[in-house]
Formats: C-alpha cells, structure tokens, sequence
C-alpha cells in the first residue's frame, strides 16, 4: 500500500487554489460585464426616453406656434412667445382668446421694448420705401417685446357674451375670404392664414357652446338642479354656419375649375360646363370636410366628447349626393345630344362636345380628358371628374374596394355602379 505524497497533494491543493482564483475572476468580470449591460441599458431607456420627451415637446411646440399663428399673431411676436417656453406661450394663447373675445388685436398684447422699433431699415425703391426689420433680426431677445400691462387691464376688465363676440370675430373674417381672389397668387398666404384663424374661432365656439350648454344642464343659470344625468351635446356647426361655411368653400374651389363664384354660387356656366361646375361643387363639399375635421381634432378631448357633427356632415353628404345625381342627368343628355345630328333642332353643340367616344376601362383612366367628358365605358355612360369614386359592388381579388375617376350615369338603376364613398 503506497504512502501519502504531500507534494502531489500540495500541487493538486495549489492547481484547485488556481483554479478557483481563475473561476472567480471570471465570475466577476461577468459579473462586472452584466452590470455594465445593465448600466447600458439603463441609459439606453433614459435616453430614449428623453428623446422621446423631446419629440412630444416639439409636437407640441409645433401645435402652439400653429394656435398662435392662427390667433394673428405676427411673425416677430410668435417667435419671441415661442423662445419664452411653453408656458408662457399658453398664456399669451389665452390671453389672445380673451382679446379676440373683445373685438382686440391680440399683437397689441406685446409692444416692442424701448428703442426697437428704431432699429428697423428703409427698404424697397425710391418713392415708396417702408421701415422694416432686418429679415435675420433676432426678434428672441428678452428686450424685443414686452407686455403692454394698460392692453391687458382692458382685455381682462369685465366679462363679455364671449360666444357671441367671437362669432362676430369669424363672420369678418369669412366676409374677408369671400371677397378675396382664391387665384390671385399674392393673396395665397394670407387666405390660408385667414382659413387657419376662422378654423380656431369655430373651435372656440364649440368650447363656448359646450361650456353654455353644461351650465344650463346643471342649474347654474336658473338656479336649479340638472333635469338629466345625460351629457349635454352640442353640433359642431349651427345650420346657418353650415351655410357660409359651404359657401366660402365654393368661392375656395372655384378658381381650380375655372369658374367664377359670387356669394357661393357658380356664375355664368356656359353650355358644356354644367358638369364642371358638379364637380367643383362635390370638391366644395371635401373641402368643407376637411375642415370640419381638423377643427374637431383640435378640440380638447372632454370637449370633443361632447361635441357632434350632424348638420356640417348632413350639408357634405347631401351636396355630394346631389350634385352626382346631377351628374348622371348630365351625362344621359350630353349622350343624346352627341347623339343628334348637327344643326338638329333642339341639339346643344356644348354639350354635344363633351361626348368623347367609347372607351375600356383601363384606357378611359388613360385618356386625357377634361373636368365633365362624358365616354361610354363597356357601354355604360360614365363622367369623368379626376375625383376618386368607390364602388361598393366592385373589389379586386384581394377583397380591395376600387376607385374610379368617373361617376356612371347607371341609367338602369344596377347596384353595382353605386358609388360609396368620394374622397379626392
């Protein structure tokens, strides 16, 4: 039987030793490896979500400067609000509000700080030049403007039928868009701006509306206790809005179809232009619901939530079925006319005109044709309007509804060539 070797077991003891030095720095830099990960990830989440933070700032950022814009503030006002913060850009918001309320200039709210104004140039040619700021002028400096504390005691003095006041307020500014030229280009911007200003007052009107329409429910006017536990609601356009509204949007779109529109109404059609002028009224109608969405994407949600839209949706849907119903009765008597022989009695050669042949399908969509030609595709009569029509009975292979841009006459009353659904 062999002795015990102490050296081996010294040796074995020193390699175990070794080995468990080696396991344990290994363990450790694992260890360290994890919690640096950890570490990473720690500031990876922070740093995104102070990215993201900064996305909903400029988001927000972007929506206030849009509010103050259509407020009326000028340029140099709104940059200096902006570069004030947030909350001082809300303020000035409000304030705005109030003095739009009260029939003010809400850029009365800043005058320019002591000496400003004299730092403005002489510009444009001789005879006719303008004091003007410097077009890189730094107007967020803390010095450009300051509060006109005198203004802000009359805008914030006694209160006033707020509703009604801003009511005005928009139906100047509708009055103004209705006068202007929508195809002078000089005049493009300023449309828009006044587009964007009458957008926000109607909003304000429906806070006003909703705010009016609560009181009542509660008691607060008369004294007594809410008749209902139902949530009062308020129409995001009064039927007499709904027809200037439909009529700014005519004079809007008049000018693309090379009409001419008075008081909202298209003048002087000349024959073969009937359909054009259908057309022009169907895109009236998007128009107008367009707007009529953003306006309520811009309400607050306990607003918005209290606010429905039926007479600006009744007005959109009953001008469009209307006018392609009158597209249908168009296009049957461009085809008779076309039908007719020249210097027939009874026949219009404008409308005769519009009669461009018979067409597929695919080379229809191809064709160059104008606002109202009237073709017969697969022997339906349809007109061309360059809008986008759905047809309900009509899906690709893939269950995809198709949009054309004609409206069929669809004389024999088959559901298949119903539209559904119009959009541009």
């Amino acid at each position: 039987m062999g002795g015990f070797d102490f050296g081996a077991f010294l040796g074995g003891m020193g390699e175990q030793i070794s080995t468990n030095i080696e396991d344990a720095k290994k363990f450790n830099r694992e260890k360290d490896f994890r919690l640096e990960l950890l570490g990473e990830e720690e500031a990876t989440k922070m740093r995104l979500a102070r990215a993201d933070e900064k996305r909903e700032q400029r988001k927000n950022d972007q929506i206030l400067a849009g509010r103050l814009k259509a407020l009326g503030f000028d340029a140099g006002r709104s940059s200096f609000i902006m570069a004030q913060g947030s909350g001082y850009a809300e303020e000035m918001v409000t304030l705005a509000g109030e003095a739009y309320a009260k029939g003010y200039d809400p850029n009365a709210i800043l005058k320019y700080g002591e000496g400003i104004e004299d730092m403005k140039l002489m510009v444009g040619p001789a005879g006719n030049t303008t004091k003007e700021f410097a077009p890189d002028f730094d107007f967020t400096a803390d010095n450009v403007f300051k509060q006109d504390i005198d203004f802000l005691t009359s805008v914030r003095g006694p209160e006033t039928r707020t509703f009604d006041t801003v009511k005005k307020k928009r139906d100047s500014i509708l009055n103004t868009l209705s006068e202007m030229d929508p195809l002078d280009p000089e005049l493009s911007s300023k449309m828009s701006e006044l587009h964007l200003q009458s957008e926000y007052l109607l909003s304000e009107m429906v806070k006003e509306k909703v705010a009016l329409a609560k009181a009542e429910q509660e008691g607060k006017e008369s004294g007594k206790g809410p008749d209902t536990d139902t949530p009062a609601m308020v129409d995001l356009y009064s039927s007499s809005e709904v027809v200037s509204q439909m009529k700014i949007a005519r004079d809007t779109v008049a000018g693309t179809y090379d009409l001419v529109s008075l008081e909202g109404a298209f003048e002087e059609v000349s024959s073969g232009a009937q359909a054009k002028s259908e057309i022009a009224n169907i895109a009236a109608a998007l128009s107008m619901q367009d707007s009529m969405a953003r306006v309520y994407k811009k309400l607050p949600e306990s607003v918005a939530k209290l606010t429905y839209n039926a007479n600006g949706a009744e007005s959109v849907a009953s001008n469009i079925d209307s006018a392609i119903s009158r597209l249908k009765s168009i296009g049957n008597a461009t085809f008779r006319n076309a039908s007719m022989t020249s210097g027939e009695e009874g026949r219009d050669d404008g409308l005769a005109m519009k009669f461009k042949g018979e067409f597929s399908l695919r080379t229809a969509i191809d064709a160059k044709l104008n606002y109202g030609d009237v073709v017969s595709i697969g022997g339906k009569l349809a007109v061309f309007t360059a809008l986008r029509h759905t047809y309900g009975g009509w899906q690709t292979n893939e269950g995809t509804s198709i949009e054309i841009p004609f409206v069929y006459v669809n004389k024999n009353g088959d559901p298949q060539y119903e539209i559904t659904k119009t959009s541009y």
